[in-house]
């Protein structure tokens, strides 16, 4: 993991403190909430306590993967012992000490990927995330050359872009797989679900992970999830019952794993069971109605 610029993060925290305590001196608020933990939760964290107003902090993947090292491993646990309570986006996070009292709260859909009529029959396979090499999109396009021996007529949709989105079209163009891998830059958010309609299975190579918000997007619309066999998505998948896991880095073992989504192996009717049971814990009602319970909760608890 490169660096993390210290000095323009220390003038970003000092700035961004003094911004909050105006903010909240002038709106008086009952709860802080601060999303991330690093530096926005520790900013929020240091603001309730000076004002004596009870604070909430949510933490994401990106918080646990920038936090690996000192010193952002200390702010980070700093910002969670002085946040009243903390909140994670996957269960796989309560591994870290800090965050072992924590509360699951996974991040929402929106109820228009519930109302998907993916395409069933087609051989296309869509990729949602960023082009970030914690995403591991290479492996996805190096899978295309054995997919394609099985299944000739497979595309890969890559909705997305990043700081690898030049290497990864000259790797496409390196093992030949233009005529298979569609690159389509960053796709804004209301377009997505028209992307998932025209496909049968999603792919997330990702070697780390919190709750993907694109992996509950794919399950809600009924698509063939084929993810990375991490802590992450464990916890939502069910090898070969609703969806496949594959080794991180390995593109020969994610090719036979999308063959074997291609192919139907899962039968729809289990993936509609997943979307309906799901939709009443990751639909964004059900998420904002858990955040009021403890917005409420903080309140009662800690009265000014």
């Amino acid at each position: 993991m490169d660096s993390i610029p210290m000095i323009p993060m220390i003038i970003y925290m000092a700035s961004g403190l003094f911004k909050a305590l105006r903010l909240i001196v002038k709106y008086k608020p009952d709860v802080i909430h601060g999303n991330w933990i690093v530096p926005t939760g520790l900013i929020a964290s240091v603001a309730g306590r000076i004002l004596r107003v009870p604070v909430l902090n949510t933490a994401h993947g990106l918080d646990m993967r920038i936090s690996e090292r000192q010193p952002i491993r200390a702010l980070f646990d700093l910002a969670v012992r002085l946040s009243h309570k903390t909140v994670v986006v996957s269960p796989s996070m309560k591994g870290r000490e800090t965050l072992r009292n924590t509360e699951v709260i996974p991040m929402g859909v929106d109820d228009m990927f519930f109302r998907i009529h993916p395409g069933r029959e087609t051989k296309t396979i869509v990729y949602t995330r960023s082009l970030e090499p914690v995403y591991d999109t290479e492996t996805l396009i190096r899978c295309v050359p054995f997919v394609i021996k099985i299944i000739p007529d497979a595309k890969i949709v890559i909705a997305g872009t990043g700081s690898q989105e030049a290497r990864l079209k000259a790797l496409t163009q390196e093992i030949g797989a233009t005529a298979h891998i569609h690159f389509l830059g960053l796709v804004p958010s209301d377009q997505i679900p028209a992307l998932m309609e025209q496909a049968s299975v999603y792919v997330s190579p990702a070697i780390a992970d919190g709750t993907s918000p694109a992996l509950l997007e794919a399950i809600a619309a009924r698509l063939t999830p084929v993810v990375t066999d991490i802590d992450a998505n464990r916890s939502l998948i069910s090898q070969g019952k609703d969806g496949f896991l594959f080794k991180p880095g390995d593109a020969q073992d994610l090719a036979v794993k999308i063959i074997q989504a291609l192919s139907g192996s899962i039968p729809f009717s289990a993936l509609d069971k997943k979307s309906w049971e799901m939709r009443s814990s990751i639909s964004w009602g059900s998420i904002a109605k858990g955040f009021i319970t403890s917005y409420h909760q903080l309140v009662m608890e800690n009265p000014v």
